[in-house]
């Protein structure tokens, strides 16, 4: 009977093992599972008013105007689509949503309070400076006046 009885007590503690197992792989799934869902709320929330697409067309276009501009051109687009995003997500519309990195020759646009859009123009001009203006008659307005690059001294 004493064999017996060992048996019995090593058998209950293997299936108490086991349950405290499964309850710990439940507690992992359960948490990994919750931070899948969160990360998926978070991307979904940030794609719902579509600021990440308006700010790629934004940034593409504004590249691909760059890229025809000369040095004394003044440049004004409608914006007025992405400053009501940029507003419905609390961003700055006058000094967060454009911004022009002469150096790198970059136009980078920002409508949401995330990461923003870049993209590079290959002309050699500078934006000497940049303003965005509300409510002018019937739309928002980006205005952009461009200088010619200056040259390295060598």
């Amino acid at each position: 009977m004493r064999k017996k009885g060992i048996q019995e007590i090593v058998f209950k503690m293997n299936k108490k093992a086991s349950i405290g197992e499964q309850i710990m792989d439940n507690v992992i799934y359960l948490l990994l599972a919750v931070i899948f869902l969160a990360g998926m709320y978070l991307f979904v929330s940030s794609q719902e008013n579509g600021a990440a697409a308006w700010e790629e067309f934004y940034a593409k276009e504004i590249s691909k105007v760059m890229n025809l501009a000369k040095p004394g051109d003044e440049i004004v687009l409608d914006v007025h689509k992405g400053t009501v995003i940029a507003k419905r997500n609390k961003v700055d519309m006058r000094s967060e949503t454009f911004d022009f990195n002469n150096e790198r020759k970059e136009v980078c646009v920002k409508f949401n309070r995330g990461k923003k859009s870049c993209y590079s123009y290959f002309n050699d001009v500078n934006v000497s400076s940049w303003k965005v203006e509300l409510a002018v008659p019937d739309f928002n307005a980006l205005i952009i006046k461009i200088a010619e690059e200056k040259q390295n001294a060598q």
